[in-house]
């Protein structure tokens, strides 16, 4: 999300009590992605996910309507829970008399920028990214003949470009297929295949992979989609 100073509000000068506070323009370009998942029914409630990306930390945030619209207690706790920070402090202070409530700014900022996802897709979209999540768990090589050697590796990400040279990790149909039933997803593969296509984190048509003489089905996840939830141990950044 974009921080316009206009519509949000000028950061204040941080206080060495707020030093591990986020301002306001990085907080709100951490957020990658939000989501407003409707209830069943009208008496559910919604409920938001936000994918945000802080301290080289990348984490998922889910909370109801309710709380989030209660004030920034319930949010600020799952977030430095998370993430070890607090919430920049103009969104978590109660305004001045004649001042702007931030933290309404804030909801209003995210109504107009989230995807809704109808009830029927909300148990969809979270079994998807479940995957994803258990996806990105599998050994990672740049090797074609030890990702298709099942006695080196049973479940492994072949990490390669396509031909316009964006670059995916590759994992084999049936993997898949068995690490769906091994965490209990009870979807079909092939609707989830779908769900991915359409959010854009795999490409269509599960191209085969020339390993020698053989040519090996596969599913091409993003390397966007999969970078984002890989365990620490896989990215290439040293703390500092």
């Amino acid at each position: 999300m974009d921080f316009i100073e206009d519509k949000h509000g000028a950061p204040k000068q941080a206080t060495p009590e707020e030093e591990l506070e986020l301002d306001l323009p990085f907080f709100y370009k951490g957020i990658i992605k939000v989501e407003k998942l409707l209830g069943f029914t009208p008496s559910d409630g919604a409920v938001w996910r936000f994918e945000m990306f802080y301290r080289r930390t990348h984490g998922i945030i889910e909370i109801a309507n309710d709380k989030l619209m209660m004030g920034p207690g319930t949010f600020n706790n799952l977030f430095k829970s998370r993430f070890g920070i607090f919430l920049p402090h103009e969104l978590t202070k109660k305004p001045e008399k004649g001042e702007p409530n931030l933290w309404i700014k804030f909801q209003l900022a995210i109504e107009n920028v989230c995807t809704v996802v109808e009830p029927e897709e909300s148990t969809e979209w979270i079994e998807t990214d479940r995957l994803i999540e258990n996806i990105a768990k599998f050994s990672i090589t740049e090797d074609k003949q030890i990702w298709y050697d099942t006695s080196i590796s049973d479940r492994c990400l072949l990490k390669i470009p396509d031909t316009n040279g964006e670059m995916f990790y590759c994992a084999k149909s049936d993997c898949v297929a068995s690490l769906m039933k091994d965490i209990g997803i009870k979807i079909q593969i092939g609707r989830i295949g779908d769900i991915l296509n359409t959010r854009g984190m795999k490409k269509k048509g599960n191209p085969r992979i020339r390993v020698g003489d053989k040519r090996e089905s596969a599913w091409w996840i993003t390397a966007q989609c999969i970078d984002h939830v890989l365990p620490t141990e896989h990215t290439d950044e040293d703390d500092e």
